[in-house]
């Protein structure tokens, strides 16, 4: 059962990657996703102009979207400088794991 599950996650994974969104580049993608997180900072939970409600971690939820788009978020330590409190404490350690020897914002 472990493998047939692994073997439907990979092929996932390869039908993600033929995406216009990720092929994008690195570098677009951590932009991109820094725009949002200046716009949507982790702990606010609002509803925007009538859309659906934000939730309390913000930006991050593009880390649950697809593989690739974690692996950018993840890796774009610039996005994780910005240390929160206001999602729990787990989160704040979590971020300041992330952001390795960088500089921090509190």
């Amino acid at each position: 059962v472990d493998a047939a599950v692994q073997s439907l996650v990979s092929l996932r994974r390869r039908r993600n990657a033929l995406t216009h969104t990720c092929r994008l580049p690195f570098e677009i993608h951590a932009f991109i996703f820094q725009c949002l997180a200046s716009e949507c900072p982790p702990g606010l939970s609002h509803r925007p102009s009538g859309r659906e409600q934000i939730s309390m971690l913000g930006w991050i939820t593009v880390t649950h979207v697809c593989w690739s788009w974690r692996q950018v978020a993840l890796d774009a330590l610039e996005l994780w400088q910005k240390i929160t409190f206001s999602i729990g404490p787990a989160w704040t350690d979590m971020m300041i794991a992330r952001v390795h020897q960088r500089p921090i914002s509190v």
